[in-house]
């Protein structure tokens, strides 16, 4: 689980054909670094294969609204995607799952598209 520069914290990992993408909320994190607990809360969004090409493609574009993973999968909630360009010209990414959301900076994005692109390969077995 990575602790963002915002307060937020984002996990994601594949199992058995499917992969999981959790934000927990700057307001949760306090009580999950003291418990060691986080999968299990925050919002947890079941990812399919096209979900994550999907997730993957948006991330990497410079302003992007709207990328929903649908409620109602057994398991899940709710994930919306949006990017933007930051002061810098980087470009920042934000989750946003049923009660809570996680904002990357343009780094941070960089990273999660690399874990998640180290781990897709898993998807197809």
């Amino acid at each position: 689980m990575v602790k963002l520069a915002s307060g937020d914290m984002v996990r994601f990992g594949v199992d058995s054909g499917k992969a999981l993408l959790c934000v927990i909320g700057r307001d949760d994190v306090p009580r999950i670094e003291k418990s060691g607990y986080g999968w299990r809360d925050g919002d947890t969004a079941v990812l399919t294969g096209s979900d994550v090409a999907m997730l993957l493609h948006v991330a990497m574009l410079p302003h992007f609204d709207g990328f929903v993973v649908e409620q109602g999968r057994a398991g899940t909630s709710s994930l919306v995607v949006a990017t933007g360009c930051d002061d810098t010209g980087g470009i920042r990414m934000t989750l946003v799952g049923d009660t809570c959301s996680a904002t990357l900076n343009a780094s941070e994005r960089v990273m999660l598209v690399e874990a998640i692109k180290s781990q897709v390969w898993r998807l197809f077995q």
